[in-house]
């Protein structure tokens, strides 16, 4: 069953990406307010910036969990994953249409759906 946990953290890392390729495609850092007093190409740095580290965090999250079995990682970010699922659902009421694609849809429903997935399964994880 670890294999299929592992799968399914995979299929979350997938999607994890491909909602960060969305952000930047659709100039997603526009509808923070704090950067708006920066020229565009400085707001598109900084945005890009904040987010560089999120690659090195999900190798560290892959390692600490199916290596060195670190579980409270596990749960931190299926929760979160899960929790950013309900702040989206809240947001989308507040966004522009521009931001409401059908990629960062599935994406950020997926990472919900494995992270979901994820906690269910997790007995079978640590046995």
């Amino acid at each position: 069953m670890e294999s299929a946990v592992l799968i399914i953290t995979l299929f979350s890392v997938v999607f994890f990406i491909v909602h960060e390729l969305s952000l930047i495609k659709n100039n997603e850092w526009k509808m923070f307010k704090f950067l708006k007093r920066y020229k565009e190409h400085k707001q598109k740095l900084i945005f890009l910036y904040l987010h560089l580290p999120l690659p090195s965090l999900l190798i560290f999250y892959l390692y600490a969990v199916f290596i060195y079995g670190i579980y409270e990682v596990f749960i931190a970010v299926n929760i979160l994953a899960i929790l950013y699922f309900i702040t989206q659902l809240f947001l989308l009421k507040h966004l522009s249409s521009k931001y409401k694609t059908a990629t960062s849809a599935i994406s950020i429903s997926g990472l919900a759906i494995t992270g979901t997935l994820n906690l269910y399964f997790f007995p079978y994880l640590i046995v």
